[in-house]
């Protein structure tokens, strides 16, 4: 089901634990998804059954990845650059914070 959406995906670390209320708000307001994706047998939303992804993720050397509705990989990053890049796809998107006074993610 999250598949045609924007996602903010976490291997092996939930999106939430990086991104704050605001950003998460914004992305609901994409009708996006925040999905932690783990090994089986692991707390996570969905599995990477064969590691593919787990391998991925290490080849490119990030925790998250913020992947576009058409599969376009908006952002890879580190928990801190997460933030920062988020903001930078709001921005380009014109979104506004959900406080309505700035374009940017508290």
């Amino acid at each position: 089901e999250a598949v045609g959406w924007w996602m903010v995906i976490g291997l092996g670390a939930p999106p939430e634990a990086a991104l704050n209320a605001a950003r998460l708000e914004q992305l609901s307001l994409l009708r996006g998804r925040a999905v932690t994706l783990g090994a089986p047998s692991t707390p996570c939303d969905a599995e990477d059954s064969d590691g593919t992804y787990a391998h991925w993720f290490n080849e490119i050397d990030v925790t998250y990845v913020m992947v576009r509705p058409d599969y376009y990989l908006a952002a890879s990053s580190s928990p801190e650059a997460l933030r920062r890049q988020c903001d930078e796809v709001m921005l380009q998107l014109h979104m506004q914070a959900p406080n309505h006074q700035t374009s940017r993610c508290a």
